[in-house]
């Protein structure tokens, strides 16, 4: 989750965010909080995981990982 590649992706899952949400709204904080959503909410993780096993869990310590760094 801390690869370049996965730093892409998360660059890339924030750019799709700022399409339907305000652009200025998508900070560190609410970017990290969607990406929790992935993993605590059913309807979230179903849809990461009907793309490939893992996903959602992925996906959330990716966006982790890069607020990190």
């Amino acid at each position: 989750p801390a690869g370049e590649d996965a730093r892409e992706a998360v660059r890339l899952h924030a750019a799709w965010l700022a399409r339907y949400w305000p652009p200025e709204s998508v900070t560190a904080q609410a970017h990290l909080g969607m990406a929790e959503l992935y993993v605590q909410d059913e309807r979230f993780t179903d849809y990461y995981e009907a793309v490939a096993p893992g996903a959602a869990g992925f996906l959330a310590e990716a966006v982790r990982a890069y607020y990190k760094a």
